[in-house]
């Protein structure tokens, strides 16, 4: 009779702490997400601005086929290239990934893959490619 009775006890308490272990890695997991999903942001903020500069500089946006290796040396056909626009290089996302880009003649679009596998959706950074 006692064991029925700590079993009645102990089993509802035993399901809550499996409960609140749950929402608190779940919680833990989101802030990595988040603060991962921030610098990626960050990044993508720094190269829409260089990518700016570059277009101010010579007219246009580096083509796809540049990428943004034309922030950093100069492609064959940009005339007046005034940079490096970026102190680093591009560099990877914070998933150790490229960052990547597309132009046009009003604006560019800068993107990740985000973390990929887990169904996170890339983070993109539009301007005027809408």
């Amino acid at each position: 009779m006692r064991s029925k009775r700590l079993f009645l006890i102990s089993a509802p308490l035993m399901a809550l702490l499996v409960a609140l272990l749950n929402l608190t890695c779940h919680q833990a997991m989101w802030g990595v997400h988040s603060a991962e999903a921030t610098s990626a942001e960050s990044d993508q903020a720094i190269l829409a601005d260089a990518l700016k500069q570059f277009q101010a500089d010579c007219g246009r946006y580096p083509t796809t086929a540049e990428g943004l290796k034309a922030l950093e040396k100069p492609p064959s056909l940009a005339k007046h290239w005034n940079g490096p626009y970026l102190a680093n290089d591009a560099g990877q996302d914070p998933w150790a990934g490229d960052y990547h880009d597309a132009t046009a003649r009003k604006g560019f679009c800068i993107w990740s893959d985000g973390p990929g596998e887990d169904g996170w959706a890339p983070i993109v950074d539009y301007d005027g490619l809408r």
